[in-house]
């Protein structure tokens, strides 16, 4: 067992080794040392993460507005998946790159918005139109109801549900595999 703690610290200490040189260079962030939003657009041209220079900048600029509301360290990098550096797909699709435009893009496909659908999504987000709490879809006695709510589980309003039917075995229902392109 010793030998294998042994064995681990030597592989982890030679990273640890690298970490001022990287840091140095713009491959690595140290997430508490001001300027994160430069940094960051550093280190994503350095490390090849965006290819679009857009992308790269919307990336800063999301980190830069996040940044402007925080006054605590950052413990670890999951720290940038906190509510104040989101990004909407809206917003990641008519200001970044090709990189986030493929990620909104897709966000679209899984809840449903695509093809003949993203006319409406588009509408939804520029006019939605006065719709009704409820419809009768005159499917036999059966329904199905729910309320929309936010985290002081009070009701939303101006949400637009889409329910989806799915059939077992049958052609309308398809595979993610299906709807999502594959690059290789």
């Amino acid at each position: 067992m010793a030998f294998l703690f042994f064995r681990l610290f030597a592989v982890l200490k030679k990273d640890f080794d690298e970490v001022p040189q990287r840091i140095s260079d713009g491959t690595m962030v140290n997430l508490n040392t001001g300027k994160l939003d430069e940094r960051i657009r550093l280190l994503l041209q350095k490390g090849f993460y965006f290819e679009d220079p857009k992308d790269i900048e919307l990336a800063q600029r999301t980190v830069a507005q996040g940044m402007s509301n925080r006054n605590d360290a950052m413990d670890n990098i999951g720290e940038l998946n906190k509510r104040q550096f989101n990004l909407t797909t809206e917003q990641a699709y008519a200001l970044g790159g090709e990189s986030y435009r493929k990620r909104a893009e897709l966000a679209r496909t899984l809840i449903g918005f695509t093809g003949d659908d993203s006319l409406r999504f588009n509408q939804e987000i520029k006019y939605p139109p006065a719709l009704s709490s409820s419809v009768d879809i005159a499917m036999g006695k059966h329904s199905i109801n729910g309320t929309v709510k936010d985290a002081n589980d009070q009701p939303v309003a101006a949400v637009l549900v889409r329910l989806q039917m799915i059939l077992p075995d049958s052609m309308y229902n398809i595979e993610l595999t299906d709807v999502v392109k594959t690059v290789t």
